[in-house]
């Protein structure tokens, strides 16, 4: 099982965090990874969603189950993919009007295939770099 946790501090509001991780519809556009993204369903304060990840030679899909709390995290559980686990959290704690901690901690298993371990690598590296790729894009739309 392969765990991941970051956090930053940063000059945005938690609000505006969670807004910018909540809008799954934008990633293609600010994450090179990402190069599609749809929302499946939507209803009440869960969304589905499917990612298209292209990296490294890989294209793989993945579909995942948000559980969305406007007052600081989205909870992230695995639909369909190529991973036989993938749980996460990401946390939006206000530390004042104009700054915020954000935080992701996700874990996950790859399914026993070979594509799917050296994909794991991959996914992995992404996962590293969630979190500073969020605060650039704040940085875009934020100013």
């Amino acid at each position: 099982m392969t765990v991941v946790q970051k956090s930053a501090l940063i000059k945005f509001s938690a609000q505006q965090m969670f807004e910018l991780v909540n809008n799954i519809e934008d990633y293609p556009l600010f994450l090179p990874w990402c190069s599609a993204s749809r929302i499946i369903k939507r209803v009440d304060d869960i969304v589905e969603a499917e990612l298209l990840i292209s990296k490294g030679g890989f294209k793989k899909s993945f579909s995942t189950r948000n559980k969305v709390d406007p007052g600081g995290k989205i909870t992230v559980s695995l639909l369909d993919g190529p991973f036989s686990y993938l749980e996460g959290v990401w946390n939006f704690m206000p530390l004042r009007e104009d700054a915020s901690k954000i935080s992701l901690d996700l874990e996950f298993e790859m399914s026993g295939k070979l594509a799917s371990l050296a994909f794991g690598v991959v996914f992995n590296q992404i996962c590293n770099t969630m979190v500073s790729s969020f605060t650039e894009r704040a940085k875009q739309i934020y100013g």
